[in-house]
């Protein structure tokens, strides 16, 4: 029985509840029946004299008025007696009294025996409860199972007129609020509340005679292990939509072949079970060991698909509901081999020559062994007659050994016939009999060619001897890097997004099971994009049953499941509801059970929940008053007595003001929270820190304070979106920020709106609308009169002119940035505009000056963190100056660091152009010292591949310029130009012309396609017609000399600009434009040399 305040399970007949010392009801010793409150001398249940048993309690157990109300999962079943109104009227009323007295008592047995607990009997029916007040694992399959005996012992029930008594079933699982004890007295009982025991209740009314009908619920539990028909969409009394509804009319045949997730992560055992079955003996022992998900079941199957051609192979699954059941499941495999277990059952007669003819094949030809195992399959296991020769007038140990023996002999004479695998599933729950059977068997197992398995959650302690040659196999988590193959191998068409991925791992903790459910769970319920993982309904209650098993100390799991994952004494002991010895005791209690680990000693103690899953059903199961309490009451912990751990980490005390539903506190947190996180440079978490403090606001009433506050976060909040690249996002945020920002009429807001759009556009390469919004953002700063704002607004004007291909003008807004920068000693814009205009320095051929600015840059960059700003310094800005320079390792070293970052902080726009300029140093670099010609290739590859990932529009011209250049194949080297040259188009940003038209010049110079040489020299010049610059003028006065002396080497007056150019490429620092035109030269000599030789 168990105690209707905690729980907890009790003796029958005990006084009191041993976990929490609460009074047990009084019941009788035979049934277990509620006793009633008359004195009577007879149990009104099963007719047993009570002789002697108190019976002054109400007939339904006293519930304590202290009882727990929480949320959980339950299963609720309603059954009745057909019929019952007519059998009162036709029958006298003491016969009628007896009638249902007798289907009550037979009810409560087989309740009793799937662990059901019985909470209201109603004339000719009852309530059952599985899964309170205390969970079991496998609850759902236990009422199910539960209904299909009760209404089959039910016809089975003696009735005056000989017609069977019938029984229907309703049965569904899902969400309640349980615990509530109402009403006085006999009359008291928990309350259990919510649409599940409705439409249970519905469900029984709408069964026929001798039907289980379940719900939606409780066939998404239970669905692989019952045979079902579906009755369709029925509207039930009372419920407001349509209910699909299922009759059951089996237990489902156990089947390997239906588990569909492959065998991954146990590579090692099972090279282990190969070895071992390659020994030249066929018997054996193998134990396959490990906790509740772990996969032991998986690796029977494999074992057993493994050695079809080997062994003749015998499954004997325990059950979890027939511990106590003699030979269980011995008894179950002849049924299940008779096919017994089928709604059309074969004849007796038919069963019987189908038995002897399997064993007949199987080499057993003693007729009383045919009979005996007849008998095992069809009758009672306890009323077998045993074989004349075994002799008559037996005591029951003597029959037992005798039929011990029997099964024992069947099996010799089986293996001689072929080797056996005897496999014995979950021998956790494994019954007295059938263990001393397997015990006499491996004492055998030497001798005999029998290979025994065994598969168990718990060590076998009732093995008795030792098994030197035996094989143990314990099973331990997977690892992260196999339970995301096991999630990929189930999502072949990749549907569950990676963070989605990581969150199943986070929760199942490499247990194969739960990754296998939760996975087909989210794949069920479709969206994976947007789901949350939850714990789903076939886990919970399993999870649900370990929290129960604390009694009392379930509210301590719950209250601890507050405080999160991990936490430590101190904050146990500062926040806990309960008193400090109380406190302490079910800690010790949580840390026994193994919910929680601990490490550490006295008040530096540690904790951690063994398993995410079990945090997350304890918490869902508190009412939604007492989470608000827990929460307020550790989130005013937290600020009162742990204010340096607050400081440094906002968003736990944010976490808990929201859940608490203080949202003024919460606000504030997720607030501080995001800019924590944004000076750390963590701004994928900042974003969502700040997106968080955003929506507790739109949910507040709007007030001016309020809307300012939220205008703040959502700056704020597109500036972390801009550098982790996220620009569609920006633009709805910014689009909202616009809207506020005029209602409140603040000009300085409006201003960095703006900035900010320039901002994202200028990242997405779109040029018109980049130069617009920088162009209000400035006209705003100077309506506030801010230095800030005016600095910004120049510096993005200084972007889009860059954009547009004004570098003049874009150098000229970079030094008025500066000017600005240093005048108001806001030294924060210093070092990205010192970096920008050292960039365009590059372009008027000032190299010395462009490396001078851009390493000032860089260290003001480093000394402040800025990583973002350090890394534009050293991949966008210098590593190019430095190419052109001819420094190509300082270059390399420049462009791998900037790499690194890019990398890390997501931003693939800059990873793909760095990729690229690394490709160009290494062609540059091998071209003056020789080296691997592949990896200029491979980086030019790559980075295309990351490019088509973000804005190609962006880098899409400069990477198949790059490809062009380092490719040794001439089609492929055409094929890229072709493809950078459709990319020109109006509106494309401008650094895609100047260094696709560059390298597109080197190239056809290279390759002595003359002609195409000056073509893209002609395009370079009409590109940059209205503001020229020297280092564009260069090149393309570079490609028109080298076109006309490849095409003329005695040309003379080409000779001598070529000479000219050369001279200008050295003044400059050109050294990498100098190295082209030696080659060039080179080239002409040669082509000197071979007309004189003609001629």
């Amino acid at each position: 029985m168990f105690c209707p305040a905690c729980g907890a399970q009790c003796d029958q007949g005990g006084v009191e509840c041993s976990a929490c010392k609460t009074r047990l009801p009084a019941s009788c010793m035979a049934c277990g029946q509620a006793l009633s409150g008359d004195g009577a001398l007879y149990c009104c249940g099963c007719g047993s004299v009570l002789s002697g048993q108190a019976s002054t309690v109400p007939t339904q157990p006293k519930p304590s008025k202290a009882s727990y109300v929480e949320r959980r999962q339950l299963t609720v079943m309603f059954c009745d007696l057909v019929g019952s109104t007519a059998l009162s009227q036709a029958s006298d009323p003491e016969d009628f009294r007896d009638l249902i007295h007798r289907f009550q008592h037979c009810c409560t047995e087989v309740i009793e025996q799937f662990d059901g607990y019985i909470a209201r009997y109603m004339g000719d029916g009852m309530l059952v409860y599985f899964g309170y007040p205390r969970a079991a694992e496998l609850d759902a399959e236990r009422a199910v199972r539960a209904g299909l005996e009760l209404v089959r012992r039910v016809e089975q029930l003696p009735h005056p007129d000989g017609q069977p008594l019938r029984a229907r079933v309703g049965v569904e699982t899902g969400l309640v609020v349980a615990g509530d004890v109402i009403g006085q007295g006999a009359a008291a009982e928990h309350e259990v509340l919510g649409d599940t025991p409705n439409i249970a209740a519905r469900l029984q009314a709408v069964a026929n005679p001798g039907w289980v009908v379940i719900g939606p619920g409780c066939q998404g539990v239970v669905a692989k292990r019952f045979r079902v028909l579906s009755l369709g969409q029925q509207q039930l009394k009372g419920i407001r939509e349509p209910v699909p509804t299922y009759r059951v009319l089996s237990v489902a045949s156990a089947s390997t072949s239906s588990r569909q997730a492959p065998l991954l992560g146990r590579s090692q055992e099972i090279a282990k079970i190969e070895q071992y079955l390659d020994r030249p003996s066929k018997g054996g022992l193998l134990i396959i060991e490990g906790g509740s998900g772990l996969g032991k079941s998986r690796m029977l199957d494999d074992l057993l698909g493994q050695t079809s051609g080997q062994y003749e192979r015998v499954l004997l699954r325990c059950s979890p509901f027939f511990k106590d059941r003699p030979l269980y499941p011995v008894i179950r495999h002849w049924q299940m081999l008779l096919e017994l277990d089928r709604v059309e059952q074969p004849s007796e007669v038919d069963s019987r020559r189908f038995l002897a003819d399997f064993l007949l094949r199987h080499g057993v030809e003693d007729p009383a062994l045919h009979r005996l195992m007849g008998e095992m399959a069809l009758g009672d296991a306890q009323q077998i007659p045993l074989p004349n020769e075994q002799g008559g007038g037996l005591s029951p140990e003597q029959r037992r050994r005798a039929k011990l023996s029997a099964l024992l002999r069947v099996l010799k004479q089986c293996s001689r016939k072929r080797p056996l695998l005897i496999a014995i599933e979950d021998a956790h729950w494994i019954d007295s009999s059938t263990a001393e059977f397997l015990n006499q068997l491996a004492a055998r197992l030497e001798r005999w060619p029998i290979l025994l398995c065994i598969t168990s959650r718990t060590p076998l302690t009732w093995l008795a001897g030792q098994y030197p040659q035996a094989l143990r196999l314990q099973l331990t988590p997977l690892p992260d890097s196999e339970a995301m193959r096991l999630i990929r191998a189930l999502d072949p068409r990749d549907q569950v997004p990676y963070e989605v991925q990581q969150q199943i791992l986070q929760r199942c903790e490499g247990s194969p099971l739960f990754v296998e459910e939760l996975t087909r769970s989210v794949l069920e319920q479709g969206d994976a994009v947007n789901q949350q993982v939850q714990v789903p309904r076939t886990l919970q209650d399993s999870l649900r049953a370990r929290i129960d098993r604390l009694g009392q100390h379930r509210d301590m799991v719950q209250f601890v499941a507050v405080l999160g994952r991990r936490f430590s004494q101190k904050l146990v002991d500062k926040s806990s509801p309960f008193e400090p010895g109380r406190t302490r005791e079910a800690m010790a209690a949580l840390v026994d059970a193994g919910l929680l680990h601990c490490s550490g000693e006295g008040g530096r103690k540690q904790y951690h929940f063994h398993h995410m899953m079990v945090r997350e059903v304890a918490y869902d199961a508190l009412l939604k008053r007492d989470r608000r309490t827990h929460h307020l009451r550790v989130a005013e912990t937290l600020c009162r007595d742990f204010p340096k751990l607050v400081q440094s980490a906002p968003e736990l005390a944010a976490g808990h003001f929201e859940s608490a539903e203080r949202f003024t506190e919460a606000i504030d947190y997720w607030h501080l929270a995001g800019q924590h996180a944004r000076d750390a440079w963590a701004h994928r978490e900042a974003a969502n820190h700040l997106l968080q403090a955003i929506r507790l606001l739109e949910a507040e009433p709007t007030t001016i304070e309020l809307a300012k506050r939220e205008l703040s976060i959502r700056i704020e909040l597109v500036q972390s979106l801009r550098i982790l690249e996220l620009g569609e996002q920006g633009l709805e945020q910014l689009a909202k920020a616009s809207q506020l920002a005029e209602r409140l009429n603040d000009s300085e807001a409006l201003a960095q709106v703006h900035n900010l759009w320039g901002n994202l556009l200028f990242s997405a390469g779109e040029i018109t609308g980049c130069l617009s919004h920088h162009r209000r953002a400035l006209h705003y700063a100077d309506r506030a009169d801010s230095a800030v704002s005016q600095i910004q607004a120049h510096s993005g004007l200084g972007d889009a002119s860059l954009l547009d291909g004004q570098l003049l003008t874009a150098e000229h807004a970079y030094d008025r940035c500066l000017t600005l920068s240093r005048q108001a000693q806001l030294q924060r814009f210093v070092a990205p505009n010192l970096s920008l205009r050292g960039h365009m320095r590059l372009y008027l051929n000032r190299l010395d000056e462009s490396v001078e600015d851009i390493s000032e840059a860089i260290k003001l960059a480093v000394d402040a963190q800025d990583r973002r700003t350090e890394m534009v310094g050293r991949g966008s800005c210098l590593a190019k100056t430095l190419c052109e320079m001819g420094q190509y390792r300082l270059a390399r070293e420049s462009l791998e660091h900037a790499l690194e970052t890019a990398r890390s902080l997501k931003a693939q726009r800059f990873e793909a152009l760095y990729l690229l300029t690394l490709a160009r140093v290494c062609r540059w670099s091998e071209a003056s010292h020789g080296g691997n010609r592949s990896t200029p290739l491979s980086y030019a590859e790559q980075a295309i591949k990351v490019a088509e990932q973000t804005h190609f529009n962006y880098v899409g011209a400069i990477a198949f310029g790059a490809l062009a250049l380092v490719t040794e194949d001439p089609s492929r080297c055409r094929s890229a130009l072709e493809q950078g040259e459709r990319l020109l188009r109006p509106g494309t940003p401008s650094q895609n012309y100047f260094w696709f038209l560059r390298d597109a010049i080197e190239t056809c110079l290279l390759r002595g396609w003359w002609d195409q040489a000056q073509d893209y020299g002609n395009k370079f010049k009409k590109f940059t017609r209205h503001q020229p610059i020297p280092w564009s003028q260069f090149y393309i006065q570079l490609a028109d000399t080298l076109s006309t002396i490849g095409r003329q080497p005695e040309q003379s007056q080409a000779i001598s600009q070529l000479n000219q150019l050369q001279q200008q490429a050295k003044q400059a620092g050109l050294q990498a434009a100098e190295a082209l035109i030696q080659r060039c030269l080179q080239d002409r000599m040669h082509l000197v040399a071979d007309k004189s030789a003609s001629l």
